[in-house]
């Protein structure tokens, strides 16, 4: 017997997600993702290639979710040095 897909693994996370769909979710760019991807604050392996488009497992979207709220990501606000102007 085969098993068939079911598009959602749990109730109301879908199974896939584009990342661009998840960026607009989030309010951030799609190189914003990218570069989380980089730094790994997304894992590498919660990604998925499908036709040149990445996409982001449910399991990967709620992880990064609860890291988040954990506050794993928050880092100390800092101001940018002043520096002196220089008269030309």
């Amino acid at each position: 017997m085969k098993t068939q897909f079911n598009p959602t693994e749990t109730a109301g996370t879908p199974a896939l997600k584009s990342m661009a769909q998840f960026a607009r979710e989030l309010d951030r760019t799609t190189v914003t993702l990218w570069r989380w991807r980089q730094d790994k604050w997304i894992d590498p392996a919660d990604v998925l290639n499908i036709a040149g488009k990445p996409y982001i497992t449910g399991a990967g979207i709620e992880k990064f979710l609860r890291r988040a709220k954990a506050g794993e990501f928050s880092q100390a606000p800092h101001a940018p040095k002043k520096t002196k102007m220089v008269a030309a």
